[in-house]
């Protein structure tokens, strides 16, 4: 049965011939859809004229506002606080206290002050060994904290704190 169906099909397909269209079918086609775009244009202006846009009411915008509620601001906080940068100052300050006045050299009053200096910063170059190791563990931490806090912000910008 299906091999008679295909049979026919296969008849009807050969005494079919190609169609044929007339030389102007594009310019006809063209005019019918131009045609058909004026009316729809027509008919929307018409539209737009006899109904106006539609207006929002005056207290629209106040009471938008009104809902809106403002956001936070966030506050940018350091990693190292106020007080944190003091103590290490005065840490400092110590550290450098230490080696200029323990067992230094007494100098004369007829030194010019340049061998004052160079002999205080000899003074403190050689006093630094005496000190305990911790502080110089404690300075370096310090040091390579802050320097990592430093290229930390530069490469990702500044922290906030919610």
């Amino acid at each position: 049965m299906e091999e008679d169906k295909e049979e026919i099909f296969k008849k009807l397909i050969q005494k079919s011939e190609p169609d044929f269209t007339a030389s102007d079918f594009t310019d006809h086609v063209m005019k019918m859809v131009q045609a058909e775009e004026l009316v729809r244009e027509s008919a929307l202006h018409a539209l737009l004229v006899n109904n106006k846009l539609d207006q929002p009411s005056l207290s629209f915008e106040s009471g938008i506002m009104a809902q809106i509620t403002p956001v936070k601001k966030k506050v940018e906080k350091p990693i190292i606080s106020k007080n944190a940068w003091y103590i290490a100052a005065t840490f400092f300050a110590l550290m450098i206290q230490y080696s200029f006045f323990s067992k230094s050299s007494q100098i004369t009053a007829m030194d010019s002050s340049l061998i004052k200096i160079t002999n205080a910063m000899f003074d403190f170059s050689n006093n630094a060994g005496q000190m305990p190791v911790i502080y110089f563990i404690v300075v370096v931490t310090l040091c390579v904290l802050l320097l990592a806090d430093y290229f930390i912000l530069q490469r990702f910008g500044k922290r906030a704190v919610h």
